[in-house]
């Protein structure tokens, strides 16, 4: 019981409306009911989520997914444009394109998976909600274009996947690679690139540097992975360009233990203030 109290709870901090906050709530308790009753996992399942046709691999990560984008408002960002460009690097099966057609149902969106398994529920999950402006890339974004080794686990429904193999998992697959900069050379506005691409976020940032385009992005969100496989700490190098480039930023962590690893939520915006 003590769960649905938590539900409720989380549904009143998230919902903006009292119809919204019900439909959150319900919503939750749906996905525990799935998830206790499902006979199968790795398979193609299906939930409605805030009106939204969701599919996915598992009711628990479609469970996981929903409370991270949707509820935490981890993505949350404001901006006075009523019809923003938006590139979501690292789009997984949807939910956050779905989370930024809900807060902006003008927004353009450029979408990017190089999982192929996540990359048909991403095509599934927009076509089956009839989503418009939404362009979506199978490709992994890099320093470089060409081929590159992407690596994944057996699960289809993985969360993981990345350049790096002690991240993504144990499956290497050829990924056709892409430069972000050439993506966004016409656009005239960016206003958010989010990046969630499982410790190949400073490729994709120095390539944007390299090509004298960081600065045309009103706002970043990046998950940084601080430390995977105990790499030496480069936060502060990595903050260090945004800061160069006029960004300040608010940081979100979870501490365990010295020397762990972390996730890092990085949201950077311009402040207007002269840097020294």
């Amino acid at each position: 019981m003590r769960k649905y109290f938590n539900d409720a709870h989380l549904a009143k901090k998230a919902g903006r409306t009292r119809s919204e906050r019900l439909a959150i709530f319900f919503d939750l308790v749906a996905l525990r009911i799935m998830r206790r009753f499902s006979r199968a996992d790795r398979e193609e399942c299906r939930v409605q989520l805030l009106g939204y046709e969701v599919w996915g691999f598992s009711y628990a990560a479609l469970d996981f997914l929903f409370r991270e984008v949707f509820l935490a408002g981890e993505y949350y960002i404001e901006t006075p444009n009523t019809r923003p460009v938006i590139v979501d690097c690292g789009a997984n099966v949807g939910m956050s394109v779905l989370y930024f057609k809900h807060l902006f149902p003008n927004a353009r969106i450029l979408a990017f998976e190089p999982n192929p398994n996540a990359f048909r529920m991403l095509q599934k999950n927009v076509a089956a909600n009839g989503i418009r402006d939404v362009e979506l890339h199978n490709i992994a974004l890099s320093d470089r274009e060409g081929e590159i080794s992407f690596f994944i686990s057996s699960d289809p429904g993985t969360l993981l996947g990345s350049t790096r193999r002690d991240r993504g998992g144990n499956i290497e697959l050829k990924a056709k690679a892409g430069r972000l900069s050439q993506y966004l050379r016409d656009e005239r506005q960016v206003d958010l690139v989010k990046i969630d691409v499982e410790g190949s976020e400073l490729s994709i940032i120095d390539e944007l540097i390299e090509a004298s385009s960081l600065g045309k992005v009103d706002q970043y969100i990046v998950e940084y992975h601080h430390r995977i496989n105990n790499d030496p700490s480069n936060l502060g190098d990595f903050l260090k360009r945004f800061e160069t480039a006029g960004y300040d930023y608010n940081l979100k962590a979870a501490y365990r233990r010295a020397g762990s690893f972390q996730d890092v939520l990085l949201h950077f915006y311009r402040d207007g203030r002269p840097r020294k």
